[in-house]
């Protein structure tokens, strides 16, 4: 997670852009990325987000096997892991914009465990 270039999260989307323009050498929008400002982070975190979810009964999924299941428990065990890794580089970057900005990006205590 460390060696990559940049690292965002959905449920930081905006913040995520702003440390995205910050890693890429442009400058920072105070007005886009400024927590409280009018176009700022706080504003955007409320967007909605639009997620679509499938019946499992209506493509023709039945039950699945214990072993299936136990694959997707590991799955989701280790992508918990990588998403607890990407917030804690996430907020990393979050503060060094932050100090270099001279303004918070971070609105309030929105990461947990980073």
């Amino acid at each position: 997670m460390d060696s990559a270039f940049f690292v965002g999260v959905t449920e930081l989307y905006a913040e995520s852009l702003c440390v995205l323009r910050f890693k890429a050498g442009a400058p920072l929008d105070r007005g886009a990325c400024e927590c409280g400002g009018s176009r700022g982070t706080a504003a955007k975190r409320d967007a909605t987000h639009i997620s679509k979810t499938t019946d499992a009964a209506a493509i023709g999924v039945g039950p699945m096997s214990k072993d299936v299941l136990a694959r997707v428990g590991r799955l989701t065990r280790l992508d918990a892991i990588y998403h607890a890794a990407a917030l804690a580089r996430l907020t990393r970057d979050i503060r060094q914009a932050e100090a270099a900005a001279g303004f918070p990006i971070l609105c309030g205590p929105r990461v947990v465990g980073a």
